[in-house]
């Protein structure tokens, strides 16, 4: 939760989808990194492009 606001919800749903998979014991790294660009990219053009929602902003825009 403290990741959302620091760092923004793209980046902080990026990283934390994999750790997630990975720590329930899932290794398959390609197939990790693919669902999580999709689930990501998913959330992506829902929120912004089909809600128009303004999420907290990633670290790097601001």
């Amino acid at each position: 939760m403290a990741g959302v606001s620091l760092i923004g919800f793209y980046t902080t749903t990026a990283v934390m989808v994999p750790l997630v998979a990975w720590s329930f014991g899932y290794r398959d790294i390609k197939r990790l990194l693919l669902a999580d660009l999709i689930f990501t990219g998913g959330l992506a053009i829902i929120f912004a492009l089909l809600m128009g929602q303004d999420l907290p902003t990633e670290f790097f825009i601001r």
